[in-house]
């Protein structure tokens, strides 16, 4: 959508295919519906795929100022949210005022109208083929597979922004990725991102908890990567934001999970702090020694481990039953067994390598054919990261294509 207003505010001839009754079902989504579509704190570290350098110098070109101030030409007034200080106070995440997703798309399709933008819905996509410098788009209705009533378009330029394999309820098939290999265009391994992640134990106990804490990715008994932010408990699951952004990362069902919930601690200041509290609260009952420090449900879960006899005060606790609870609160280990499908998952990681493309995002065996957003091997962690690159890498595309077409 994007591209289309761009190009025809440029004065170009447009037509948009659409798989789905509808444009934007995936955007209507985003953000628990409220559409949180750029942030202001801008970082190579917030993107994944194999070459984050020339994914991020295509959003140095169209930053967060530059989409606001694009969506703003739409009628979108930015509403700008700093983040809390466990998620990184740095990062300001940008939502329309109107905190509606379903605004946000609507003022696409508004624009998209009122530059006259052809469009079709409906639409599958089942062939691209290029002849004497032209391309044959052949389509058929979505949910058809008789091509007795395919039709094809012809255009000069092609942009293929289909998205990935996350979320199919949207309209994400990958299909277009089986078009894209027949043109000989290599995609990297696509996997679920942005999903919760399965353990090996039952955490039933602790279904519904949601805590602050620090969770590392760990192989081989090494720390991988680390993040910090709200924790949620499901059955068999971990998931929130700092589980969502390591399952990109997830290779290998041997690796585990280190929760801590002490972050901002080291081992002896736990020590201390745990020493501290035994003497506020020498009076109480041991079983409510982390009443108040912890949600009760994880309380309970911890002290359970400790098989304390119910008759003990806090005073009773020894030293022994103290370091037992630091490290069963800083040291949590948890086994994965595996990460949530594409059904779950927010956003794919992997798809067409950007070494298969020029830097405006052109099929380097394909003159005339250009890529954009998911369908390509770049996504972002949490924040609006995922459409700042969706909105990044097709500025870049259409850009090209308008100059080309200008020269």
């Amino acid at each position: 959508m994007l591209a289309a207003v761009m190009a025809g505010r440029a004065g170009l001839s447009v037509l948009v295919l659409e798989h789905n009754d509808s444009y934007g079902k995936k955007l209507s989504v985003t953000g628990n519906g409220k559409c949180n579509y750029t942030n202001l704190y801008q970082s190579i570290e917030c993107y994944r795929g194999s070459d984050t350098e020339a994914s991020f110098k295509i959003i140095q070109k169209f930053g967060p100022d530059k989409i606001i101030d694009f969506m703003r030409s739409l009628g979108i007034e930015p509403y700008k949210r700093c983040g809390r200080e466990f998620d990184d106070a740095r990062k300001v995440y940008v939502y329309p005022a109107s905190e509606s997703a379903a605004d946000f798309t609507e003022a696409f399709q508004v624009e998209m109208n009122a530059l006259k933008v052809k469009h079709k819905t409906r639409l599958h996509v089942c062939g691209i083929e290029k002849k004497e410098g032209c391309f044959n788009v052949t389509t058929i209705p979505s949910g058809e597979e008789d091509m007795t009533n395919a039709f094809s378009y012809k255009s000069r330029f092609v942009l293929v922004s289909a998205g990935g394999l996350a979320a199919p309820e949207t309209g994400s098939d990958g299909s277009m990725l089986k078009i894209v290999k027949n043109s000989g265009i290599k995609v990297s391994k696509m996997t679920p991102a942005l999903t919760k992640i399965y353990t090996k134990e039952n955490l039933q106990n602790l279904a519904g908890v949601r805590m602050t804490g620090k969770i590392s990715l760990m192989h081989e008994e090494r720390v991988y990567t680390k993040e910090v932010g709200e924790i949620q408990f499901g059955t068999k699951a971990v998931s929130g934001i700092p589980a969502m952004q390591l399952s990109s990362l997830i290779n290998d069902r041997n690796d585990l999970l280190l929760l801590d919930f002490f972050p901002n601690m080291s081992d002896n200041e736990t020590m201390t702090y745990l020493e501290e509290r035994r003497r506020r609260l020498k009076w109480h009952p041991a079983a409510s020694f982390l009443k108040g420090l912890f949600p009760p449900k994880f309380g309970a879960y911890i002290l359970e481990k400790l098989a304390l006899k119910k008759s003990l005060t806090v005073d009773e606790l020894k030293i022994d039953d103290l370091s037992k609870i630091k490290d069963l609160t800083k040291y949590m280990l948890l086994h994965i067994d595996k990460k949530g499908d594409f059904g779950e998952a927010q956003v794919t990681h992997g798809g067409i390598l950007l070494s298969e493309c020029t830097k405006n995002l052109e099929a380097k065996n394909v003159s005339g054919l250009y890529f954009a957003g998911e369908i390509l091997d770049t996504d972002g962690i949490c924040g609006g990261y995922n459409l700042t690159w969706a909105f990044a890498s097709a500025y870049t595309a259409i850009q090209e294509i308008i100059n080309k077409l200008h020269e």
